[in-house]
């Protein structure tokens, strides 16, 4: 809404939220269409594909359970 068109938006990778019974599954389906692990965390992990240099952000929630500072 911000931008009034998504066409003036600039991204840098693409967030995609499973359900974290599903995050291995897909995970590993990015790993056999030829994307590589970049970074991996308790509730996401970073996917790059060497070819084209897209990014993914694979979520199996939104925040962590625990972030530092917060109870």
């Amino acid at each position: 809404m911000a931008y009034r068109d998504i066409s003036f938006r600039q991204f840098s990778d693409l967030d995609i939220l499973v359900h974290p019974n599903d995050y291995l599954k897909t995970m590993h389906f990015f790993l056999e269409k030829g994307y590589r692990l970049k970074a991996k965390y308790s509730w996401e992990c970073s996917l790059i594909d060497a070819n084209y240099g897209v990014c993914v952000d694979l979520h199996r929630g939104i925040t962590p359970k625990k972030i530092s500072g917060f109870p």
